[in-house]
C-alpha cells in the first residue's frame, strides 16, 4: 500500500531534522526534480547535495512549532508552510510544495531565508 502524504512528510521532516541522508533521499522518485531560488535540482543525486547544502547551512536543524505554519494537501499536491531554527540561523517563513508520484516526492519547490543568530 502507497505512503499517504502525511507518511512521506513525516518521514521526510524525521530525516532532515536527524541528517540522515540515506533515508532523505529515499523519499524522491528518480526523476525528481527540487526547484528554489538558487536552481534546479534534477534526480536523487544532485537534490542529495541541495539537502546536505541546508543541513551544513542550519546544523543541528529543529523544527518550530509556529501559528503561521501551515499545511494543506490536496490528492498528490501539498502546499506546506513551516520554520526552523538550528545553532547558527533561523527560518520564520518558509513555503514549499511537494508533488507526489506514486509514494514518492517527484517534484518540489522551497522558498526560504536562513537568518543568521
Amino acid at each position: 500500500m502507497p505512503r499517504t502524504m502525511e507518511e512521506i512528510l513525516d518521514h521526510h521532516n524525521r530525516a532532515v531534522l536527524s541528517n540522515d541522508y540515506a533515508e532523505m533521499i529515499a523519499d524522491y522518485a528518480d526523476d525528481a526534480v527540487l526547484i528554489t531560488l538558487k536552481g534546479t535540482y534534477v534526480g536523487k543525486e544532485a537534490i542529495g547535495r541541495a539537502l546536505q547544502q541546508l543541513a551544513q547551512a542550519m546544523p543541528n536543524m529543529r523544527g518550530v512549532e509556529s501559528p503561521t505554519n501551515a499545511m494543506i494537501v490536496e490528492g498528490d499536491t501539498l502546499l506546506l508552510r513551516w520554520s526552523a531554527e538550528s545553532d547558527t540561523g533561523t527560518i520564520t517563513d518558509a513555503v514549499d510544495t511537494i508533488v507526489l508520484k506514486g509514494d514518492k516526492i517527484w517534484r518540489q519547490t522551497t522558498s526560504f531565508e536562513i537568518v543568521p543568530k
